[in-house]
């Protein structure tokens, strides 16, 4: 049996608080022949219960035991007058905690109250499972449906048609080809960035409006107000993005191009 720890718990505190604040409640407003004398006795000994587990990390069923002695113990001091023998008849907080009547009814209420902590604790025990369970399977799902996905993906990009090869000639390379722009392999366009030069370089886009530039380039990749995206090249693990190149072409006021730039 390892020696119970000091240990601060905030939910066993805070349950504590709100059994306080009900078992006063009661007491002050609750004057009946049943929750007052039963209830209340069933509420204080999760109460305790709750009260030692918010500072002392023990096993459930030592601190259910400890509790519902301490509960017994109480009550068999009321048996006989305790607080007479100790002399405190008369302080009404005396007899308040300790207590003046024994009735073997408190007795049943004491072990109804920790019954249901046991119960209350073995079902809190299995939902913590059932959701660590959750999780776990979760997270084995996802990274079996990931490595799926990536197996499927590098199968697919192996079966998909290449491109027509490009010619070796630099300069044919750099030319701007409109159909070439638009030609798209999967989700790449392979065309692009040795047409990138022509484009920029030699300014074929300044003085364009932007009817002249869809014809010429296409429809963009994405619009913004006035800004046109057109992706270049993007790098990927799988079908995570890692890098991606975009020429951005921003239109002023009347819609004529003010500048073309390339973002990384």
């Amino acid at each position: 049996m390892r020696a119970p720890k000091l240990k601060f718990s905030f939910k066993y505190f805070a349950i504590t608080l709100l059994l306080f604040a009900t078992e006063t409640l009661i007491a002050l407003f609750v004057h009946d022949d049943f929750v007052r004398p039963y209830l209340g006795d069933v509420l204080v000994v999760i109460l305790i219960y709750c009260f030692l587990k918010s500072f002392v990390a023990i096993r459930t069923s030592y601190a259910v035991i400890f509790v519902l002695l301490f509960s017994f113990l109480i009550e068999y001091l009321q048996s006989i007058n305790f607080v007479s023998v100790i002399g405190l008849q008369d302080s009404k907080l005396a007899n308040t905690i300790l207590g003046n009547s024994f009735a073997y009814e408190d007795l049943l209420a004491y072990l109804s109250g920790a019954l249901i902590i046991a119960v209350a604790e073995k079902f809190s025990i299995k939902f913590k499972l059932k959701i660590n369970l959750l999780v776990s399977t979760f997270s084995t799902k996802s990274v079996f449906f990931i490595l799926m996905l990536a197996l499927l993906q590098f199968s697919c990009n192996s079966k998909e048609e290449r491109p027509e090869p490009v010619k070796a000639n630099p300069t044919t390379e750099q030319i701007f080809d409109r159909q070439k722009w638009q030609t798209k392999n999967g989700d790449d366009y392979p065309y692009r960035s040795r047409m990138l030069d022509d484009l920029v370089k030699h300014r074929k886009l300044h003085g364009l409006n932007k009817s002249q530039i869809l014809k010429m380039l296409g429809k963009p990749d994405r619009i913004d107000n006035n800004y046109l995206f057109y992706e270049i090249e993007q790098q990927r693990i799988t079908i995570m993005p890692l890098h991606t190149k975009t020429m951005v072409i921003k239109l002023d006021k009347n819609g004529i191009t003010e500048w073309v730039k390339i973002h990384e």
